[in-house]
């Protein structure tokens, strides 16, 4: 008798935790949903559009999976609008704020405004939403198109953006881009094999652009880390790294080291185009086949921004002014 009462509370008991999972399953799942369809009212900063939207993943997943989804969201002066066939967002019961989101069909993107124009597709995004304690997205490029402003637009055939925000420490960015094509005027021809960078974000870099975060984040002591630089451009063979920030005056302050191999062909290059005149061109060619020895076949130059001043190996080039009226 006492043992199928053990066994009758057992099963009570294993009933109970399973009632009990269950609605909290049904809780977190419910209150998903009527997050997402929040997020399509028209007054929301950052709105969501669904053709459907399903739940999965019982028990131990609260997932959804969404088609022919598209987001719209404020990005500088303009929007941002991604758009995807399908994707999943998803988190564990146990640790609903680590929310993973997967698009493994890939998406399109696209920008409007007079800054930071871009348009192209991911083969693949995936990442941890910013509501999680270290948060994190990974997006691989396909055809992007950049249309700066100013200039003819850049395309790549592929890229790879990681970006993460641990829970102490600067933020990390890394930009890895491949098989980019310029106007036939561009400064090292219309061709470049590679331009990747890893940078680390101190304060909140103000990508908006907005003056009051430029001056907070300078008066924080904002800056950014270049950890690692490569860039392949025509005859340009170049590695920097260094660190960068705003003086006072907002002007750029720091510097960057510079390391050039095939120096001659960068400098016929930026001579056939007429900023450099035949003398100066064999003045350059010289320092830097002299700064090369040292360097394992590659030219050391610093590249300073000082007083509103930048200068390359102590020569000053240009004059710096100020990136935004934040006074």
């Amino acid at each position: 008798m006492k043992k199928t009462n053990l066994i009758t509370a057992g099963l009570l008991i294993l009933m109970m935790g399973i009632a009990g999972w269950t609605a909290w399953w049904f809780f977190l799942a419910t209150y998903g949903q009527r997050a997402a369809a929040s997020a399509t009212q028209e007054d929301a900063t950052t709105r969501l559009e669904y053709a459907s939207v399903e739940r999965f993943g019982f028990p131990f997943t609260v997932g959804f999976r969404f088609r022919e989804a598209r987001v719209t969201t404020p990005w500088l002066d303009g929007q941002a609008h991604v758009s995807t066939t399908f994707a999943e967002v998803s988190a564990r019961p146990w640790r609903p704020r680590h929310i993973m989101i997967n698009l493994p069909q890939g998406l399109g993107y696209a920008t409007t405004g007079e800054a930071g124009r871009i348009t192209g597709e991911a083969a693949s995004a995936k990442g941890l939403a910013a509501s999680n304690p270290e948060p994190h997205v990974e997006l691989r490029l396909t055809n992007l198109i950049a249309r700066p402003a100013t200039s003819a637009p850049i395309t790549a055939k592929h890229g790879l953006l990681t970006w993460r925000k641990p829970v102490s420490g600067p933020q990390g960015l890394d930009l890895a881009f491949a098989d980019l094509e310029m106007a036939e005027n561009a400064l090292f021809g219309p061709n470049a094999k590679q331009a990747d960078i890893t940078l680390r974000l101190h304060g909140e870099v103000p990508l908006d652009g907005d003056p009051a975060h430029i001056a907070a984040w300078r008066a924080a002591d904002g800056k950014v880390d270049v950890t690692s630089a490569r860039v392949r451009w025509g005859a340009l063979d170049l590695l920097a790294d260094g660190a960068v920030g705003l003086d006072e005056r907002f002007r750029l302050a720091g510097g960057l080291n510079l390391k050039i191999a095939n120096g001659d062909g960068a400098m016929d290059r930026l001579q056939a185009l007429g900023l450099l005149s035949s003398e100066a061109s064999t003045v350059a060619k010289a320092f830097l086949a002299l700064a090369s020895l040292s360097g394992g076949g590659r030219a050391t130059a610093p590249l300073i921004f000082a007083n509103g001043e930048a200068s390359l190996s102590g020569f000053p080039i240009a004059q710096l002014a100020p990136v935004c009226a934040c006074r």
